[in-house]
């Protein structure tokens, strides 16, 4: 009887059959959590990508519009390139990221004029060429990023999206 036992214990310790199975227990939910990741990382770039390719937008149309230092740009252009920023489109149809409702909902657009020197005359000024200063015009936006839910699971909230651009006026 004493022998069946150690027989059996011996058996039991040198069985491999259901070791992967296991093994894969132990390593899923790593693995799921390496997924869930990569998917958040690559959705937050991605977005990234849109925010600073849509302050880029609206920063060259700007750049086509009348402007100047003193007076900046008027009040239409600004209001059309926000919504050349979130959706892609002058009249604002629907928006490129599915969380961003309004572009001036949940979100900043600022569109600022400053002037820089141009005393060399190394930049041609299409717009006033007897004036030394040209506006230089920059797009910000700030974005509040909507997770998937696994940045929520680590405890990382308040993530922005922000994007800017500047352009030379050209004024046409």
């Amino acid at each position: 009887m004493l022998t069946l036992i150690a027989n059996k214990l011996k058996s039991l310790l040198t069985d491999t059959e259901g070791a992967v199975i296991v093994e894969f227990a132990i390593m899923a939910p790593v693995l799921v959590l390496l997924g869930l990741g990569a998917a958040e990382i690559g959705r937050a770039v991605q977005h990234h990508h849109t925010v600073e390719k849509s302050a880029r937008d609206a920063a060259r149309y700007l750049s086509c519009v009348p402007a100047s230092c003193s007076g900046g740009i008027a009040a239409g252009y600004v209001a059309t390139a926000k919504n050349l920023a979130w959706s892609g489109y002058m009249t604002g149809t629907t928006p490129l990221l599915p969380y961003w409702q309004n572009p001036n909902a949940n979100t900043t657009v600022t569109v600022t004029v400053d002037c820089f020197a141009n005393d060399s005359g190394t930049i041609l000024n299409r717009v006033n060429s007897s004036s030394n200063s040209i506006p230089l015009i920059t797009v910000s936006i700030n974005v509040p990023y909507q997770d998937i839910g696994f940045t929520g699971l680590l405890g990382i909230a308040g993530i922005s999206l922000k994007g800017s651009h500047s352009q030379v006026s050209i004024g046409e």
